[in-house]
């Protein structure tokens, strides 16, 4: 204590010293041990060499393991270098063997739904369980499930979609025209007849609903003028609805 009492400026810079050394060695070694864990649990048979690999860095002392650093050129010598490398190997054991471990104790059949909304339904659909879904997926895996649509109808369940011209940085007109080309083809009329008959061939009913066929009650939306601003507005513009005044529905 005496020594701590007389030296208290050493003492901080040496606590800061190894504060700064712990911090970067598992920073490494979490950019490091992370993704290995992950990809341990898509490649399993490589679970053996790499985990068998850290776990044969726990097993050295860590004076041998200085002694063995040390004399290696670029990466050994005395100083903070040869410290930060010796505690990455050393963390990466716990770290690759934790996100590993995290990974496989996860439910296989939550992995399953996590891949795609059609598992989810099947999963609902075995479960007797209550989930949201898209019409279309629905559509498609009608023949797969005994589900039945609870809500398939009402402003509530309604998802506009827009599009408009961004840019970032320095405005680049004709970079903006191009855009405000693909808006103006977004909103054409016969780019909303395919809109509004996609789906029908297969499904027998439209999975979209084009504005031209109606602008729902509430909804502030335009899809009839065409994109020609090539320079941002002089103010800021107002959003309507979640929706900025120059997006284009379609």
């Amino acid at each position: 204590m005496g020594y701590l009492l007389s030296h208290p400026a050493e003492v901080l810079y040496l606590t800061w010293q190894h504060f700064i050394l712990v911090v970067v060695s598992i920073g490494v070694a979490a950019v490091i041990g992370i993704p290995l864990g992950i990809v341990l649990t898509r490649k399993p048979t490589w679970s053996r060499w790499i985990l068998g690999a850290a776990n044969i860095i726990q097993t050295i002392p860590s004076l041998a393991l200085f002694g063995f650093l040390i004399p290696l050129p670029l990466l050994g010598g005395i100083g903070a270098r040869t410290a930060i490398i010796a505690l990455i190997l050393y963390a990466l054991l716990p770290i690759i063997q934790n996100t590993h471990a995290g990974i496989v104790a996860v439910d296989p059949a939550i992995r399953e739904a996590g891949k795609g909304m059609g598992e989810t339904l099947q999963m609902a659909g075995e479960k007797g369980a209550y989930t949201l879904t898209d019409e279309g997926t629905f559509l498609a895996y009608a023949g797969k499930t005994n589900l039945v649509p609870i809500v398939d109808k009402g402003t509530s369940l309604m998802n506009l979609y827009s599009v408009m011209t961004v840019y970032a940085g320095k405005p680049q007109p004709q970079k903006i025209t191009m855009a405000n080309n693909f808006v103006n083809w977004l909103i054409s009329p016969e780019t909303l007849t395919d809109i509004g008959n996609y789906g029908k061939d297969k499904y027998g009913k439209g999975l979209f609903t084009p504005m031209s066929s109606g602008i729902p009650a509430g909804v502030i939306a335009d899809f009839t003028s065409p994109a020609t601003e090539t320079s941002p507005p002089q103010t800021e513009p107002a959003v309507a609805n979640g929706t900025a005044p120059y997006g284009k529905p379609y």
